[in-house]
This record gives structure tokens, sequence and C-alpha cells, in this order.
């Protein structure tokens, strides 16, 4: 009996312990510095948020939605963040870019204090987001540009720029609609597979995993499991279905 009861009792003081530990961390030290917002706006791309919106309103926003747990700028912090695909991106061709630029995705961190740890992006009550793609100068390659539009006053500003290529192709030819995702989440028909390394947040496979044999401390286990699973993910960029498969 001694050893029966003894065992809970520790793992109960564990899970406390790291409940604790997960709190001060919401509190605690920002690990992800905020980014800067100096790269050269894209040609076409207006620098007054009002005008930016205008233009982009005219590109229909695609069916595709998705909500996604990302970690947070400060230690196991976790925000969500929402993403919407625009336009048409599988017509996008990753080695001949439109001539002018397009909006590809827009994005909303929907936690109303903490910001996201890969690109920076604040809660959408300060700013809302864009994927830009468009032609490199002097090249017909496509580029993929982060833009930062304010709510209220300031200018839009672009941050992280980065080739955007296929990294994973489609072996039953160009899909017929538009995407947008990150790269640590599976694309359901399995063209942009799961990033290497990432941590499942999915409570059935952690609890496959877990070794507490009391089901109301499993419960709690699973759950404690996929918040820190989750806020000590190091989050991966996004991508868009493009004309032949995954690009990013």
């Amino acid at each position: 009996m001694i050893r029966t009861c003894a065992t809970p009792r520790a793992v109960g003081k564990s899970i406390t312990i790291a409940f604790a530990t997960v709190a001060l961390g919401c509190a605690g030290p920002v690990l992800y510095p905020e980014p800067e917002w100096s790269a050269p706006l894209p040609p076409g791309v207006s620098s007054n948020p009002e005008q930016f919106r205008s233009d982009v309103s005219r590109v229909k926003p695609a069916d595709s939605v998705h909500v996604r747990a990302r970690a947070g700028a400060c230690l196991f912090c976790i925000v969500h963040v929402r993403i919407q695909a625009l336009g048409e991106t599988w017509r996008i061709n990753p080695d001949s870019a439109p001539v002018m630029g397009v909006p590809v995705a827009r994005i909303q961190n929907l936690d109303s204090t903490q910001r996201e740890a890969v690109y920076g992006f604040r809660p959408d009550t300060e700013a809302v987001y864009y994927f830009w793609v468009d032609r490199r100068p002097g090249s017909t390659r496509a580029r993929l540009t982060v833009l930062q539009v304010p709510v209220h006053g300031g200018v839009v500003t672009a941050g992280h720029q980065t080739d955007l290529s296929l990294c994973h192709r489609r072996p039953y030819g160009r899909p017929v609609t538009s995407d947008a995702d990150f790269s640590e989440y599976k694309y359901e028909d399995g063209a942009c597979p799961l990033r290497t390394g990432a941590i499942s947040a999915n409570p059935r496979e952690i609890h496959e995993a877990t070794l507490l044999s009391s089901a109301p401390l499993s419960r709690v286990a699973v759950r404690l499991a996929a918040i820190v699973g989750r806020g000590m993910l190091v989050s991966g960029g996004g991508w868009i279905d493009c004309n032949s498969g995954c690009c990013k």
C-alpha cells in the first residue's frame, strides 16, 4: 500500500512543479527578440495602410483557413495564429514569378498580448500580416516577403524575405485550390510532409507514450505534455500550394 500511494503523490508533485514552470515561463524572459522590419517594400506595395488594405481587398480570399498553435516569443508561450490563403496560390510558379507582386496569405495573431516567435507577429489588435510573392530583382525567380500592416496609423513595413522554391513535388499534378499554412503542420494529402523533429500536440499520441497508470493523472499529464511540447517547439516557416506542389 505504501508503494502504491507513493507513486501518485510523486507524480502529482511533478505535475504541480511542471505546471508552475509553464506558468512562470509565460511571464518569463523573452527568448525571441523583436525582428527588424527594415527590408525594402516590394514594388507596388503602398506604405499607406489604408491604401494597402484597399488594394488587397480586390484579391479574393480562398476557402482555406487554419488556426494554428505557434511558439510565442517567451519561454513556453503559445499563441494561436490564423492564416488564410488569398487569390490563386496554385498559379504561382517559383521559377517564373508574377511580374506584379500578389498577396498569397493573410495572417493574424489571435493572442491578446504575446508575440509569435518566428516572424514576430504582434496581436491582431496592433497589426495584420501578409505573405507577398513577387519577382526577385534582376531575376524571374519568386521571393516571399512578410509584410506588417498596422491597424491604427503607422506605415506598412517589410520584414523577412526569402526565395520561394519548390520543396515537395506533387506526384499527381498541380492542385486546383489555394492553400497556405506553416511547415510544422502536415498537408492533408501528404504533399507537404511534416517537418522533421516536430513535437506532436495530439493528446492521443502523447497518451500512448505516457507511463502513468492513473486515468485522472494521465489526462492532466497529456494536457501538460501538449502545452509544453507546443511551447518549446521552434515553429517553422510558411508555405503555399504552388503550381506543382508545395513552395516555401
